[in-house]
């Protein structure tokens, strides 16, 4: 099964604050060399992503601001807002799918 259907394991809050500290921090003693790759994959992911569909992303998910307060500090529509992290989300996950497929593997057994 896809890692990312409904849930967007990667692009939950919690999950994205993980992985960032994750990454600073260096490897943890329970980060598995396979996890730690995805991670660093993960981030080269995000990097490929215009500014407008990290923006998004970052403004809803990880600062929890709703769909409305973003669409009016961009000065788009809310639907605008609501797509744009939709094709994030479906942009990472193709990505990771295409470029890094047996870690995914690896790291969901």
């Amino acid at each position: 099964m896809d890692p990312f259907y409904r849930k967007h394991i990667i692009l939950e809050p919690q999950k994205l604050e993980w992985l960032l500290n994750k990454l600073e921090g260096g490897i943890d003693v329970e980060l598995t060399k396979e996890k730690h790759a995805l991670l660093a994959a993960t981030l080269v992911a995000w990097d490929t992503l215009p500014m407008d569909l990290q923006t998004a992303v970052w403004e809803y998910d990880v600062e929890n601001r709703g769909y409305k307060e973003i669409a009016q500090k961009e000065g788009v529509a809310i639907s605008t807002i609501w797509k744009r992290r939709q094709r994030a989300i479906k942009k990472m996950r193709n990505y990771l799918m295409k470029n890094h497929k047996e870690l995914i593997d690896a790291c969901i057994r």
